[in-house]
């Protein structure tokens, strides 16, 4: 189903455009609003931000649109690490007590959001369909803790979800032992801009 355009009584603008909601939260009194950022606005071209919430409203002039801004999803490990989400060839994920088995667990996928725009293109509040690949596919970069590259051997949205992308990564056979092991993930924009998440990590390496 499609995300809501309202949700607990928020509701967020860009320019004119509502974007979809995925979750309103306020925890301890720390507000926030996660959103998908429609596929119509255009990088390098600053947008008006408005929240609007009880009848109020308020609006942040000039945000700046990017063409990719990567991310990981993470899940918190016992002691608040933060570790990617990522699967193994069997559909099992990751974790301290079901490692990376070094040179076993060759091919890995990463779940991801901010990776831009596919072909066929997707659309906002549209879901992931069979077929579609990223259009910055060879521009993708994922590090692992030494700065070693895992090679993307794939890269499309999530088939049946909203703003989810999945990488298909073959790890380098060297890759490092360990626990809480860094993993970033980066894309190298068209002017050769760089942009990258930081602070992920894969939960144990063996």
């Amino acid at each position: 189903d499609p995300l809501p355009l309202t949700l607990a009584g928020v509701e967020v603008l860009f320019g004119s455009t509502n974007a979809p909601i995925y979750h309103v939260n306020n925890i301890d009194g720390h507000e926030w609003v996660v959103v998908q950022a429609p596929f119509s606005l255009t990088p390098g071209q600053p947008v008006a931000v408005t929240v609007k919430v009880g009848g109020g409203s308020t609006t942040i002039d000039g945000v700046e649109v990017k063409a990719y801004q990567p991310a990981i999803f993470e899940t918190l490990g016992p002691a608040s690490q933060r570790w990617a989400v990522i699967t193994k060839a069997d559909g099992s994920f990751v974790s301290a007590d079901n490692p990376i088995r070094k040179g076993i667990d060759r091919q890995v996928r990463l779940y991801c959001a901010g990776l831009g725009q596919t072909t066929p293109a997707l659309v906002t509040n549209g879901v992931g369909v069979a077929g579609q690949t990223l259009l910055a596919q060879t521009s993708i970069y994922v590090l692992t803790t030494d700065g070693t590259a895992a090679r993307v051997v794939s890269a499309e949205p999530l088939e049946g979800a909203i703003g989810i992308y999945v990488l298909t990564v073959e790890l380098p056979v060297n890759l490092q032992t360990g626990t809480d092991k860094v993993l970033v993930l980066g894309v190298a924009g068209p002017s050769g801009a760089f942009a990258y998440n930081v602070g992920s990590t894969i939960a144990r390496v063996e």
